[in-house]
């Protein structure tokens, strides 16, 4: 868990995390490694090792819980017995801005799943809008 005041860099470090672990499977790689001058400029260490690599699952803390408990304003559905890791096997966590045709809520769903399925998946919570 990470813990700031706003604008101490939460989002863009979620975010990091991410796009360091999505390219680590993008290229390949077993493992997650970042030049330990990307963290820390000056440092005597050549790299850091983030662990092996995983299946980056973003999922808004808002999005779920709207969808899990309710909202009046936007008119969602109350459902209380949908946990987190259900939420995630269906989809819900991908919005029309994240989806790209023939890529559907199923499909990252059904990904997602298979990855915490596995072991293989990096739950990301992070409370950014976009």
């Amino acid at each position: 868990m990470l813990l700031g005041n706003p604008g101490s860099g939460k989002t863009t470090l979620g975010r990091w995390l991410v796009l360091q672990y999505a390219q680590a499977l993008k290229d390949d790689k077993e493992r997650v490694q970042v030049s330990a001058a990307t963290v820390r400029p000056g440092a005597d260490a050549t790299c850091l090792d983030l662990d092996i690599a995983r299946v980056p699952i973003p999922v808004r803390i808002v999005d779920y819980a709207n969808e899990r408990w309710g909202n009046e304003r936007w008119k969602v559905k109350l459902s209380p017995d949908l946990t987190l890791v259900r939420f995630i096997e269906n989809g819900l966590y991908l919005d029309a801005k994240t989806l790209q045709s023939p890529f559907t809520q199923a499909h990252g769903g059904a990904l997602a799943g298979a990855a915490l399925a596995q072991g293989r998946a990096l739950v990301i919570l992070p409370q950014w809008l976009g």
